[in-house]
């Protein structure tokens, strides 16, 4: 499949499944909505498994999650070991990486003073994407409200529980 006709395509299902959640938050019909999602969640794994490219795998799986944390709550629950251990993995690789790439970044010069100019560019550029990302972050918590209500005293299960 042509490479522009593939991320039409894809941006087209993941508009589709955010408007069939939506629609299902608004009091459309809970089963019409799930399997439009459960189809456009097929059609997407088809042009994945047929594209193999590692950002389709990673957004397949994320939709998956969402669709499986949405249907069943209760087996999505006992799963937050695979994230632990995926997020300890991440964690694990993140420095040693920035570090040999920093290395063979500056090895591969000859001009150090090319180089001081590059790390200089490179910390402004860090700092102002750093910054941007807070911010479209913070956005995105204030419009979306995620997670509000989830840790209140009034839900704990057990009195013996305080919250940090």
């Amino acid at each position: 499949m042509k490479k522009g006709l593939s991320t039409l395509l894809i941006t087209m299902l993941i508009l589709f499944y955010g408007l069939s959640m939506y629609l299902e938050t608004q009091g459309f019909n809970p089963m019409l909505c799930t399997a439009l999602r459960l189809v456009l969640l097929g059609v997407y794994g088809y042009i994945t498994l047929k594209n193999k490219t590692l950002t389709g795998w990673i957004l397949f799986s994320m939709f998956l999650g969402i669709e499986v944390g949405h249907l069943y709550p209760e087996i999505a629950s006992h799963l937050k070991v695979v994230s632990k251990i995926f997020l300890q993995l991440i964690k694990t690789i993140i420095a040693p990486l920035i570090f040999a790439t920093l290395v063979v970044g500056i090895a591969g010069h000859s001009n150090l003073k090319q180089v001081g100019r590059m790390g200089i560019k490179s910390l402004i550029y860090f700092e102002v994407v750093t910054t941007l990302a807070l911010f479209i972050g913070l956005a995105a918590i204030n419009f979306s409200q995620a997670g509000v209500g989830v840790l209140r005293p009034e839900n704990l299960p057990d009195e013996n529980l305080t919250v940090v």
